[in-house]
């Protein structure tokens, strides 16, 4: 595809987006039920974009960035529940884990898990 033709799927995400403000629609969620139909799109830009060509997209059109920010959040969300319902650790726990072994200190778990207490 095009950058043209990212441009034209980027605007309608916008464009929609645009819409459910005006409509007051604005917790995720709803966002996520609403904007369901633009998820192969947004899926084709994300694999068929540079880093530099989405960052583009994303300042021309708040609206499709804002759209982009929550799927990729929800998508987050959903992998730590199967992660967590199939016993993976978090990397917290797991690095507290190794420090508890003597393999790590607990002050480098916190900055590479990012804890802020």
């Amino acid at each position: 595809m095009s950058m043209n033709e990212f441009r034209r799927l980027a605007t309608r995400i916008d464009q929609q987006m645009q819409q459910l403000a005006a409509e007051g629609v604005s917790e995720a969620y709803a966002v996520v039920n609403r904007m369901m139909g633009h998820a192969p799109d947004l899926h084709r830009i994300w694999i068929g974009t540079s880093d530099q060509q989405l960052m583009a997209l994303s300042r021309e059109f708040p609206g499709f960035y804002r759209y982009a920010r929550i799927m990729e959040e929800a998508s987050e969300a959903e992998l730590q529940k199967i992660a967590a319902a199939q016993g993976m650790a978090t990397m917290l726990q797991a690095g507290l884990a190794k420090a508890l072994n003597g393999e790590t200190t607990t002050e480098e778990v916190m900055r590479v898990a990012r804890f802020d207490p």
